[in-house]
């Protein structure tokens, strides 16, 4: 560090250690210590806290003296108030009375055989005081100690209260030496709470006096105190009336009973609020290092700166003491804050009117350098400034202004004539004092755009005439830029946020403006959504540029004046948009739509080489608008367009409602799909399977069902398609699984439990996982379990369907082909798969009596399950017809309404359980 730099650190701490010397002098001389006194009152006063109720006041008052007479009371009162206060209860009792000397011998007997009941849980009051008041005797101490019999039955306690110099009452002693013995204090032995011989404590007065409770001493000898407000207290008795003078002058509280001061100190040592009181050098630690934060950051002085951030950090070290004191019940001490601060701020106040005159001549520099500089900006601006009178004379002028001047035959510089003419206006409004700021204006100079403002005002110049001083004179400033490039950008970004680059055709947002405006005029419409078909194959033969190509082709077509169509909107890659307003003559909707179709269908010649395309198209035709939007409008005929392109060709499809309405249900459906099983929504019921022969339950099938509480009722032909279509079928499957195993378990043993398979489990899934964590979480036998799929699943030939098929029959689960004879019919490839039972389909059964080649279907599906050793049951059995005739056939399973439509598993207990019970007791 260079000299110079050392002597002007040193300059600037300076105030730090003049400060830092004078603060730790008046601390260590005990002079800040009435400041922290006083601060540590405050805090109490701001921080009000109940007591814990276990010390109770019995007060000598003026109700209590009227009542029993004057003072000092016969001993045989006291008595009568210790044996009323031991019958209660009370844990000890504290008389704050003087017991030094005799009194009548009976009164003194009864008060000892009060003592003597209460079995040493009293203690009475030991005090000394100067032995006598002459000013001309030496001062010694004489020892107040309770009269010989009381004292061997009691334990003196000290009830001397020291005082600070302002006369209060902050400190209680734990005990004093008295003839040579420690002797402890009240608040100790009422506490249990004792601390070294002869040290003070300080009463923490932030415990209110009000929580403490008072019974009046003739109330507790009349008895009308109860007994449950003194049991298992520490009853302190002392003076409350003012005639008997026993008072104290204390903080926060004012002037209270000594009794008073002794319950505080007990509540004090027995709650752990001893106040604890951190050492001063904390605070003179901050104040210095804010000093010097103050003297290293603050360069440019300013008084109320000053203030604000001194005030700023008493306050935050005042509340931070405040929440420390109320939280852990220590006093933070910032005495030292106030004076120090005070020192440096009459410091810098006086340093502050040394530098005023330095100041005034910097600034005065200042003006000048700012002047010149000024100047400089503005002759050197790149926006053109110029400065005129109210003649239109050219007073000054930035360089970049040069070209807006003409000069005159006469030599003078003027401006233009649109410039000039609102530079004159402006100077005639300002003149009047009608004049307001004004907005940017645009002017165009030859091919240039100019933005500008015209600001009058007024100069002060000296005035030739003796004794007028100065006076004002009237101009303008007009300041100009070129906005030539941003009005070029801005009407290029206006024209792309518009139109699509690289077709010229119309956004989507600019197309819906357009048609907006004809419905809000109350034209019937038609509009027209088209794609092209075959365009990929184009992008890919000849490549993307003959793609633009022909895109730039289809817009001209569309586009072409003889159309009447509207302008063309691009809506994505290769799709487009149009559409015609429709008047009464206007060709229907269909043949306009059959016209464009022709349109795009001509051959695109691409250089040497021809190209044909197709459209698909979809419409919408509205006669009456106010029934859909724009928006609404060009989302229908999209919606017509996928139509037709789900149809494949060069199709014309229109919008039709009712396909809507299954789109908007079906995206409802999968949305509350998604959450359907964690909000608990999907629950299964079971349709009976029995023994045609005896009626008995040999098995039941779980149906999914699921109620919406946002679209309703959703059937499983509606719910199921969208869910293999997602793939959340997964999901459905695993749950369907969990739940039938579990419920399985409130049936008999030989009642079986079948299960729907989709396709999509069986070669996605892991269905053999799902089977095996299902029926462990369940605990259900495998050979209870059957699953059952339908004939589709073989549609398409997997060797991995029959492979998940035979390790699952390995486990015991055996298989169910459902609805048998609606689907895929090759008994080959039945032969392969590991099948225990058929379930002949519901068209079969329900035919029967009406249809004889039913019955023959019938037969032939016994002989064949009979040949294969597979078991039959016959779905859709609704009458007992059907049943008599499906016995006769050998039938002997079956499932149908006959029987019992799905239900709870509750009521499949109730309904067939019952019964077999009956048939057993039989």
């Amino acid at each position: 560090m260079q000299p110079k730099n050392s002597i002007r650190v040193a300059i600037r701490l300076a105030p730090v250690l003049v400060i830092g010397v004078l603060i730790i002098a008046t601390y260590l001389m005990g002079v800040l210590r009435l400041v922290d006194t006083r601060i540590g009152d405050l805090r109490m006063l701001l921080s009000p806290k109940a007591v814990s109720e276990d010390v109770v006041m019995v007060a000598i008052d003026d109700k209590s003296l009227k009542e029993i007479g004057q003072w000092p009371w016969l001993r045989d009162t006291h008595a009568r108030l210790l044996n009323r206060l031991t019958e209660a209860g009370a844990r000890d009792v504290f008389f704050d009375v003087d017991f030094a000397f005799a009194g009548d011998p009976a009164d003194d007997q009864r008060f000892i055989d009060a003592l003597e009941q209460a079995g040493g849980s009293t203690y009475l009051s030991a005090f000394s005081q100067a032995q006598t008041a002459a000013s001309n005797a030496p001062f010694e101490l004489s020892y107040n100690l309770p009269y010989a019999p009381f004292y061997a039955l009691s334990w003196p306690v000290l009830v001397n209260v020291p005082s600070d110099p302002d006369g209060l009452v902050r400190h209680y002693l734990f005990s004093a030496p008295v003839n040579g013995e420690d002797l402890p204090s009240a608040a100790s032995m009422l506490s249990g709470v004792f601390g070294p011989p002869g040290e003070q404590f300080t009463i923490n007065y932030s415990l209110s006096p009000e929580t403490i409770p008072v019974y009046s001493a003739i109330d507790v000898l009349q008895g009308t105190v109860p007994d449950a407000a003194l049991k298992g207290k520490s009853v302190v008795i002392g003076a409350f009336a003012l005639e008997l003078r026993d008072n104290f002058a204390v903080p926060v509280h004012g002037i209270i009973p000594g009794a008073m001061v002794h319950a505080l100190a007990t509540e004090t040592l027995a709650m752990q609020l001893v106040p604890r009181h951190l050492t001063g050098l904390a605070s003179i630690v901050l104040l210095l290092a804010t000093v010097v934060i103050f003297q290293t950051k603050g360069r440019d002085f300013s008084p109320w700166m000053l203030i604000c951030q001194t005030v700023l950090v008493i306050a935050t070290t005042e509340v931070a003491g405040l929440v420390l004191f109320r939280m852990q019940t220590i006093q933070l001490t910032t005495g030292a804050l106030y004076p120090g601060f005070l020192l440096y701020s009459l410091w810098r106040l006086g340093q502050a009117l040394d530098l005023s005159q330095w100041l005034i001549r910097k600034s005065r520099a200042e003006v000048v350098n700012t002047k010149r500089v000024m100047e400089q900006v503005f002759k050197d601006s790149s926006d053109m400034i110029v400065v005129i009178d109210h003649k239109g004379a050219v007073l000054n002028s930035s360089r970049s202004a040069d070209f807006l001047i003409r000069g005159r035959p006469d030599g003078q510089r003027r401006l233009p004539e649109a410039f000039e003419g609102a530079a004159m206006q402006a100077i005639a409004a300002h003149h009047d004092g009608r004049w307001s700021a004004q907005g940017f204006q645009e002017a165009r100079v030859e091919d240039r755009v100019l933005q500008y403002v015209v600001t009058p005002s007024f100069l002060e110049v000296a005035s030739k005439a003796r004794g007028q001083g100065t006076i004002h004179k009237s101009i303008a400033t007009v300041s100009a830029r070129d906005v030539t490039v941003l009005r070029q950008k801005e009407e290029q970004l206006t024209y792309l946020s518009n139109h699509d680059e690289r077709t010229g055709a119309l956004r989507r947002p600019a197309f819906l403006r357009c048609l907006q405006d004809q419905l809000d005029a109350g034209r019937s419409v038609t509009v027209i959504a088209l794609n092209l078909h075959r365009f990929k194959t184009i992008n890919i033969t000849f490549g993307r540029d003959v793609g633009d190509l022909v895109l730039n082709e289809v817009v001209a077509r569309l586009t072409a004046s003889e159309n009447r169509l509207s302008p063309v909107v691009r809506v994505s890659g290769d799709r487009f948009a149009v559409f015609s307003v429709d008047d009464a003559d206007e060709t229907a909707p269909v043949q306009i739509a059959e016209r464009i179709k022709e349109m795009i269908a001509a051959p695109y010649v691409l250089g040497d080489a021809q190209a044909q395309i197709g459209a698909r198209i979809g419409f919408v035709s509205q006669a009456d608008p106010t029934r859909a939007s724009a928006s609404e409008l060009l989302d229908q005929a999209e919606e017509a367009l996928d139509e037709a392109q789900q149809l494949g060709g060069t199709r014309i499809q229109c919008h039709e409602p009712e396909q809507v309405s299954r789109k908007i249900r079906a995206r409802a459906i999968e949305r509350a799909m998604w959450t359907a099983i964690e909000q608990e929504e999907f629950n299964l019921v079971y349709q009976p399977q029995v023994s045609m022969i005896d009626g008995r339950l040999i098995g039941v099938e779980a149906l999914l069902r699921w109620t919406s509480p946002t679209i309703g009722k959703v059937f499983p032909d509606q719910f199921i398609e969208i869910a293999e279509s997602n793939g959340f079928i997964q999901e459905i499957g695993r749950w369907v699984l969990k739940k039938a195993t579990r419920d399985a378990l409130h049936l008999p043993s030989d009642v079986e439990m079948a299960v729907n398979v989709s396709a999509l489990q069986m070669l996605d899934a892991d269905l053999i996982g799902d089977v095996q964590a299902s029926l462990r979480e369940s605990g259900l036998s495998a050979d209870r379990l059957c699953l059952e799929l339908t004939e589709s699943v073989f549609m398409t030939p997997s060797h991995c369907v029959v492979e998940t098929m035979r390790d699952l029959e390995m486990l015991g689960v055996s298989w169910a082909l459902d609805d048998f004879g609606t689907g895929y019919s090759s008994l080959a490839y039945l032969s392969t798969l590991p099948l225990r039972k058929l379930k002949l389909d519901k068209c079969f059964t329900q035919a029967l009596g009406e249809d004889a080649h039913a019955l023959t279907i019938v037969r032939s599906v016994v002989k064949l399950c009979e040949g294969m050793s597979i078991e039959l049951l016959c779905e859709g059995v609704e009458t007992e017809e059907h049943a008599q005739l499906l016995l006769a056939e050998r039938c002997t399973e079956a499932q149908g309404y006959y029987y019992g439509k799905p239900q709870s598993i509750d009521d499949i207990r109730r309904n067939f359980l019952s019964a077999r019970q009956a048939l057993n007791a039989v």
